[in-house]
């Protein structure tokens, strides 16, 4: 699949923009999509869908080949070179048919090898239990020196009842060589530091199972040449071995290092995609990628939406995709519908020259810019960002499927709180250094969230100082009003959707009224004297002043953090994550220092009544630290 999926982006991207690479994109963004939003409905499209993709090649490589034998015609040469067909020389033609064969071939033989084994392979219906894995069985701690140990016993076990069979040997030799399993399997485990005793005494189990068959075939008593080969082979056997327990060691950290990443990602994917959705439609400021911003607006806060937003977003990102393919072909002229805007006379000649910045009267307008189309001659630079938010949700996708999959497996529930170190809750976090990093690593957030999204409010307000700080403290004054943590949650997810609802409204300040309208704001009419810095102060919308779309960027990051914090209020009233991470109750409800030990459960190495020395130069030196 990677395979083909490679060579689809190299044979779209490569070259001119024509009308059947715009089909193959077409077919190849439905099949992404389709995976994103409904994985089963995939499964079962996914081979007619290879075999659409082989005839629709086949059929562009009859009509470029065929193509070849048209008669040159004056008429119509830019509609038949829009669809791809045009007359090539013979290495040209070699060089444009050389990747569409390739990959027909290639989707001939997955269909034919390989399509029904992947459907298996990817099937969440059929999970096989992790105990029936002989890999795991080896990989696993218990089993994998007691396999190898088993696997000689067996072989010397076996070499040994063969020998009985076919050859019939004095009794003494049977007596002496006739080796139990038990010891077989104690011998292979020990070390090589006695292989040089006698062969006659019971320590000839350290002997393989080929030169136990070798010596009941032979019959006769080993020389010395012969006893200082197998004691060379028994110690090479025992490398062997332990080489192989070390390999199987090392699978099963890699295999734990695996399992870690798959848990980190799932943990911070979502907030990987939305920012960088977020951060491209910033960039970008246009109609098309509006939608982007206002699903992952409202998604962050209000989690129930998030896989819709990431829906939303695939098949979004896909229609845009292939709508910047299409402005690309060549039929499309823009200088046939732009404009150019007239500036009025009542302009004085100062405004004038002020105006001359102006996005109206600056050059022809293109309307396709404001919706999010331009011409471009690099296709993989311009639609590179759109390339990666759809592999983002792919992956992000991808991931929560490898995580139910690997849970059905196992059978495994989800843990009760996304955390990273599962063994540490409240109780060790006054027992060490060690304990007190990983705790707050797990639970920093949960104790601090509240204070680090406050931090962020002062941090907004003081990088925009316009109009819309000024609503943010208005905001958070409100917020700090209710004081405490109880009533602060109670209101937290108003302030939440007011967040969301402020930068989805800003998103649409930046973008603006479309100027192919030749319509000026009421606040640069040749009667208006307002200031720029007011217009800038204010944050509207403007053609010769736009606002800085970089000040959404400090408004999503708080967003972001507004909405973490309310998932820690939701985690709060569950007694589950209580039990590990602690509660955030308040410990004092009027702030009297005084009483703090009272109610405080852990010990109180400040406000403690105590005649030791120690302790009392302690609180001394506190104090006059402080002071």
């Amino acid at each position: 699949m990677h395979v083909l999926g490679s060579m689809v982006m190299a044979m779209l991207l490569r070259g001119t923009i024509v009308m059947y690479k715009i089909l193959y994109m077409m077919m190849f963004l439905s099949c992404v999509a389709l995976y994103q939003v409904h994985y089963e409905w995939w499964r079962r499209i996914l081979k007619y869908f290879w075999m659409s993709v082989v005839m629709y090649t086949m059929l562009v490589l009859i009509a470029v080949y065929t193509f070849q034998f048209r008669s040159d015609t004056a008429g119509n040469k830019d509609s038949f070179r829009d669809l791809g067909l045009e007359k090539f020389s013979v290495s040209e033609l070699f060089t444009r048919i050389f990747i569409p064969t390739s990959f027909l071939l290639v989707c001939i033989l997955h269909l034919h090898y390989f399509h029904d084994r992947f459907l298996q392979l990817t099937d969440l219906q059929a999970v096989v239990a992790k105990e029936e894995s002989t890999i795991y069985r080896l990989v696993h701690p218990d089993g994998s020196l007691a396999d190898l140990t088993m696997l000689s016993a067996s072989s010397g076990d076996a070499s040994l009842s063969k020998s009985k069979d076919e050859e019939q040997g004095p009794q003494s030799v049977r007596a002496d060589c006739g080796v139990s399993k038990e010891q077989t399997l104690v011998v292979v485990a020990d070390d090589a530091s006695s292989a040089g005793t006698k062969p006659g005494s019971l320590s000839d189990a350290r002997q393989s199972s080929t030169d136990e068959s070798h010596l009941f075939s032979v019959g006769t008593e080993p020389g010395q040449s012969t006893e200082q080969s197998s004691d060379l082979k028994n110690k090479w056997h025992l490398v062997i071995d332990r080489l192989t327990v070390l390999f199987l060691k090392f699978l099963e950290y890699f295999h734990k290092l695996q399992l870690f990443i798959w848990w980190l990602l799932e943990i911070h994917i979502i907030k990987i995609v939305s920012c960088y959705i977020v951060l491209v439609a910033i960039r970008e400021v246009s109609l098309l990628n509006y939608v982007f911003l206002a699903s992952w607006a409202f998604a962050l806060p209000y989690s129930q939406y998030r896989p819709l937003a990431s829906s939303v977003c695939s098949v979004w990102t896909c229609v845009i995709i292939v709508c910047k393919m299409l402005y690309q072909l060549t039929s499309i002229k823009p200088s046939s519908f732009s404009k150019n805007c007239t500036m009025p006379a009542a302009y004085s000649t100062k405004q004038e020259e002020e105006m001359q910045d102006s996005v109206l009267y600056k050059g022809p307008v293109d309307p396709a810019n404001w919706v999010g189309l331009q011409k471009n001659e690099e296709l993989l630079d311009y639609i590179r960002h759109n390339l990666l938010i759809l592999a983002l949700l792919a992956f992000e996708v991808t991931i929560y499927r490898h995580q139910q999959y690997f849970r059905l497996r196992n059978k495994l529930s989800p843990p009760a709180a996304r955390i990273i170190f599962h063994d540490i809750t409240r109780q060790h976090l006054d027992i060490g250094i060690i304990c007190f990093i990983k705790y707050f690593i797990n639970y920093f957030f949960y104790k601090f969230g509240l204070e680090t999204c406050l931090l962020l409010v002062v941090n907004v307000i003081g990088q925009r100082m316009d109009f819309y700080a000024m609503l943010h403290a208005f905001a958070l004054i409100t917020v700090m009003y209710r004081r405490r943590r109880k009533a602060i949650a109670e209101i937290w997810p108003k302030y939440c959707c007011f967040l969301a609802c402020m930068i989805t409204f800003q998103y649409f300040v930046c973008i603006g009224i479309p100027p192919a309208a030749c319509k000026d704001y009421p606040w640069r009419f040749p009667s208006s004297k307002t200031d720029s810095n007011v217009v800038k102060w204010l944050y509207v919308p403007d053609f010769l002043s736009r606002p800085n779309p970089s000040f959404l960027i400090y408004d999503f990051m708080l967003l972001l953090c507004a909405s973490m914090q309310r998932q820690v209020f939701d985690d709060e009233n569950k007694a589950a994550v209580r039990i590990m991470a602690g509660d955030n109750v308040e410990i004092c409800r009027d702030l009297d220092a005084s009483s703090f030990s009272v109610h405080n459960p852990v010990p109180d190495f400040i406000h403690c009544r105590t005649e030791e020395w120690m302790t009392d130069k302690k609180v001394h030196s506190v104090y006059l630290i402080q002071q």
